[in-house]
């Protein structure tokens, strides 16, 4: 084996140490620049606010366009999906700049229980009274609640559980005791039921696809365990055949799709209840009687996912309900954060996203939540 005599190149025994310390800070260095250069998310930061008192059972969550959260307050845990017995039930009005409750709005005595609210452009909110057999409408009146119009428009043999408004203002929910979409013009009142193609599915999350206005909805029978979608017409006419549905991989017994959201970018995202998981489906690859273009995540807390939003970044946010978690999922780089609530807080259905904001309620502890990211 032959050496190298370094003195054979005039390298001294110092100048070796010199390159070496430079190598060593160069490297140092671009580590540095690449740490700097990496794109980190901020930590969450929670903020909760207890709800009055008169409260109980803070479920659905929605923004109007003023900058106002409202809650949905049932005042009762469905079992399975409305109250038990008649409750009058609460609006509450939410300061989204200083996260403080404004308003609370009492239904008044031939209303009960609302479950989920959605804001319409003329200032008005939509929500649903399953117990009542009924959608119901509030006018607020945000310097004088007690002056607030109340409506309520029946809907026979129905009821009507989650909602969500068309490309033509009108309403369709679900009905997932009677196993049905329903379809509600506002200006005509008039309604329109159609029985879902799967018997006992029970239909229960509901949303529209901004880009296509074709609506999406959940059927939440494990035995089941389907998405579903059909393209709304103005008039309301839907046939059950129009309906396709879309078989979600079982994950033994538990899968029981909950609620579901669109991200702008081609996907409907949902929550899968009892198997603690959350799934996307790529539009373009669906195909009816099939799981074309599915994928799923088992989450870190997999108890129960329930609520679910996609903030405009792309990041996806979603509650554990039995897990006591609000939870974040980065599409890019499928990785999760759990931010985790007191024992027994229960967020449940109720959560939304504005920017980079994240709102939820907390059914069991009365609370409503942010958290800044």
């Amino acid at each position: 084996m032959k050496y190298i005599n370094y003195h054979q190149f005039n390298i001294s025994t110092r100048m070796l140490r010199r390159i070496g310390f430079i190598l060593l800070a160069l490297c140092v260095s671009t580590t540095i620049g690449l740490t700097f250069l990496t794109p980190t998310r901020a930590a969450p930061v929670l903020k909760e606010i207890d709800l009055p008192a008169s409260s109980s059972a803070p479920w659905g969550i929605t923004l109007d366009k003023q900058g106002n959260e409202w809650i949905a307050v049932p005042q009762c845990d469905p079992k399975p999906f409305l109250c038990q017995s008649t409750l009058q039930g609460q609006l509450i009005q939410v300061d989204v700049s200083t996260f403080t409750v404004k308003n609370i709005f009492q239904q008044p005595a031939n209303h009960s229980s609302p479950f989920f609210v959605a804001a319409a452009p003329d200032g008005s909110l939509w929500f649903t009274e399953p117990a009542s057999h009924a959608l119901g409408q509030l006018f607020p009146n945000l310097h004088n609640p007690a002056a607030s119009i109340w409506k309520l428009w029946t809907i026979a043999d129905a009821n009507p559980f989650t909602l969500t408004f068309d490309t033509y203002g009108n309403i369709w929910f679900t009905d997932p005791l009677n196993n049905r979409i329903g379809w509600f013009q506002p200006t005509l009142h008039r309604y329109h039921l159609t029985a879902i193609p799967t018997a006992a599915s029970q239909p229960y999350g509901i949303t529209r696809d901004e880009h296509t206005g074709q609506i999406w909805f959940t059927e939440n029978n494990s035995a089941v365990a389907q998405l579903a979608s059909f393209f709304p017409s103005i008039t309301g006419t839907l046939t059950t055949q129009a309906i396709k549905e879309y078989p979600v991989e079982r994950n033994g017994t538990n899968t029981t799709p909950h609620l579901l959201t669109t991200d702008g970018r081609g996907n409907v995202w949902w929550t899968g209840g009892f198997d603690g998981n959350i799934g996307r489906l790529i539009i373009k690859d669906a195909q009816p009687g099939t799981s074309n273009g599915m994928k799923q995540w088992n989450t870190p807390v997999d108890e129960h996912t329930s609520g679910i939003a996609v903030a405009p970044n792309g990041v996806v946010w979603f509650t554990d309900s039995n897990g006591d978690s609000v939870l974040s999922f980065d599409p890019a780089s499928e990785q999760f954060t759990t931010t985790k609530l007191s024992t027994n807080a229960h967020p449940h259905d109720g959560l939304t996203v504005h920017g980079n904001q994240v709102f939820f309620t907390e059914e069991f502890a009365n609370k409503a939540g942010t958290i800044q990211n």
